[in-house]
């Protein structure tokens, strides 16, 4: 049994890539990448003997290591099949290092480390309380102990001091194992140098288990090749470009918050964004879809009205564009999802703007034109989208 058992979640956390910035050297990787595999605590030692199980089937006596499969796609999809069997879920954060300025402090091995894994960490324990997680060990036993001090002091709130971190060396547990392959095949989805033709079936394969993929920095503009494909418009790309800039920029600058709302607002749109890019561009995301994926997140539940008025509204209020239907939301794609939006705003609004419209004229009817309801500087807006005949008072 590890130190690490008894918790109520675990994450068992590795990594594919290195930390060198200088990409254009072909020995060093595009992207890093960290998978943080999630398990529920009760079911541990179920999980890490299916995995253990695993292991043996595909690799005998040896670890279940990405880089043993390397290029086999075909052997890489078998083991994938497999471990998507498993009772747990993952998260992960691929870091495009070509877009991280060279000359800055991130150029530093122990200071690389420490952001990456600290920006995992961070949204780790605010989702989770009483979480373990135990990372592939690395380094030297002075840099562990030093990491395990940082990560206690920055990544650990206060309420959560049950909360542990540990690194365990990967051949003595499975788990650390099946994230190591995790991040090994998210690498043949991102990392230019090892990219595969198999990428998309990886990532169908692994989307039953996936609580998120981010991408860091944000590349709103790292386009599915299948939406390309199927333009509807000749302005498709410029509304989508936009729209997604949007998402991008309001997760740059709300993304830290510790407004209540405003973090359902946060997790609700990194969803949208991880299905539009990773699972079905074309798909919209229904409200027990939103729903279950923030609990899976350790959020606390939220009914539907709140979703409606206090995450969606609100993201349209502060520039976010979402379109909407009646199966669901979704980042739009282009003109014909926008249009969606409108024809479905159209089914909601007209009817309740034609029913104010009907009591406005009884009313001014019954009363010869002495009272109009929407009289008032509150109504203009809507006089003006009624029309504003009576709207002023009969004066004798």
């Amino acid at each position: 049994m590890n130190t690490i058992d008894g918790a109520p979640q675990l994450a068992f956390v590795d990594e594919y890539g290195d930390s060198r910035l200088a990409t254009e050297d072909q020995s060093a990787s595009t992207y890093f990448i960290i998978t943080a595999v999630i398990v529920d605590g009760k079911n541990i030692e179920t999980v890490r003997n299916e995995a253990d199980r695993i292991r043996a089937r595909h690799f005998q006596t040896g670890e279940m290591k990405s880089s043993s499969v390397a290029g086999n796609d075909q052997r890489r999809v078998k083991i994938l099949n497999d471990l998507a069997k498993l009772d747990i879920h993952f998260y992960a954060l691929a870091v495009d290092k070509r877009e991280i300025r060279k000359d800055g402090g991130l150029a530093y091995k122990t200071s690389f480390l420490k952001f990456i894994h600290g920006a995992l960490y961070n949204t780790l324990y605010r989702r989770y309380s009483d979480l373990a997680v135990v990372a592939d060990q690395y380094g030297r036993p002075q840099f562990m102990a030093d990491f395990i001090r940082y990560v206690e002091e920055n990544s650990i709130p206060d309420l959560f001091r049950n909360s542990k971190f540990d690194f365990l060396p990967s051949d003595k547990e499975p788990l650390l194992q099946v994230a190591d392959f995790f991040a090994g095949s998210l690498g043949r989805v991102f990392d230019p140098k090892k990219s595969t033709q198999q990428a998309k079936i990886f990532l169908e394969i692994l989307e039953p288990k996936t609580l998120r993929i981010e991408e860091w920095p944000p590349k709103p503009r790292s386009i599915k090749p299948d939406i390309l494909d199927k333009a509807d418009s000749p302005h498709d790309s410029t509304i989508r470009n936009y729209c997604l800039n949007q998402a991008a920029l309001f997760l740059e600058e709300h993304s830290s918050s510790k407004i209540e709302a405003t973090q359902y607002q946060v997790e609700v749109l990194k969803h949208l964004l991880y299905v539009f890019r990773f699972v079905n561009s074309r798909k919209y995301v229904a409200t027990w879809e939103l729903k279950d994926a923030l609990a899976e997140l350790g959020l606390p539940s939220v009914d539907t009205h709140f979703l409606r008025s206090n995450v969606i509204a609100k993201l349209r209020d502060r520039g976010v564009i979402l379109a909407s239907s009646p199966q669901g939301y979704k980042l739009p794609i282009g003109v014909t999802d926008i249009r969606d939006f409108v024809e479905h705003g159209e089914r909601i609004v007209m009817p309740m703007l034609n029913r104010i419209q009907s009591a406005r004229e009884h009313i001014l009817q019954m009363t010869k034109k002495e009272v109009d309801i929407l009289n008032g500087d509150k109504y203009e807006k809507l006089r003006e989208l009624l029309g504003n005949e009576g709207t002023r008072r009969k004066t004798e």
